[in-house]
C-alpha cells in the first residue's frame, strides 16, 4: 500500500465525493428548473415553416459568428433551396491571432470565404467596420436597410 496515512486518504476521497455530489445536484437542478418555453412539437413546427423562406438575410458581427452560432441553420436553409446572404460587419482584425497571420483580416475573410465554401450560402458581403465597435457605428442600421431592400429577404 502507499505511504499515505489512512486518514488522509479517506479525506481524499470523502472530498472527491462531494464534489461528485455537488456536480449532480447541480445538473439536476438545472435538468428539474428548466422550463421549455414552447411545448417541442410547437418548436419543430415552427423550425419547419421557418425553413419556408426562400430568402435569409443573417447579419453577424465578427468573421466567424455565424460558424459557431448559425451554421448549421444556414446550411439548412441552403439545402432547402433557400437562397442565403451572410453579411459580416466587422473584419475581426482585434480578434485572436492564433494562427501567427501576417494580416489578420485578410487572414479572417479567407476563412469566412472556406466556411462559405463548406456551407453552401451564396452571398458573403463584408461591411469592413471596426472590430469591437460594430455596435457603435451609426450607419449600421442604414447599410443593413440598404442591403435588405436590395436582397429582399423573406426572413
Amino acid at each position: 500500500m502507499s505511504n499515505v496515512p489512512l486518514g488522509r486518504l479517506a479525506a481524499r476521497w470523502l472530498g472527491m465525493l462531494i464534489a461528485l455530489l455537488a456536480v449532480m445536484g447541480l445538473v439536476a437542478w438545472v435538468v428539474l428548473l428548466t422550463r421549455l418555453t414552447v411545448p417541442p412539437r410547437q418548436a419543430l413546427a415552427a423550425g419547419q415553416e421557418m425553413l419556408e423562406h426562400r430568402r435569409v438575410l443573417a447579419v453577424v458581427a465578427h468573421p466567424d459568428d455565424a460558424d459557431w452560432w448559425i451554421a448549421g441553420t444556414l446550411r439548412r436553409f441552403v439545402e432547402e433551396g433557400a437562397e442565403v446572404m451572410l453579411v459580416v460587419a466587422s473584419n475581426g482584425e482585434r480578434g485572436p491571432n492564433r494562427n501567427g497571420a501576417r494580416d489578420l483580416p485578410v487572414a479572417r475573410k479567407e476563412e469566412q470565404r472556406a466556411a462559405q465554401r463548406v456551407i453552401g450560402y451564396q452571398h458573403l458581403l463584408f461591411l469592413e467596420m471596426p472590430d469591437r465597435e460594430v455596435a457603435r457605428q451609426p450607419e449600421l442600421p442604414e447599410r443593413i436597410r440598404a442591403i435588405a431592400n436590395q436582397f429582399k429577404p423573406t426572413l
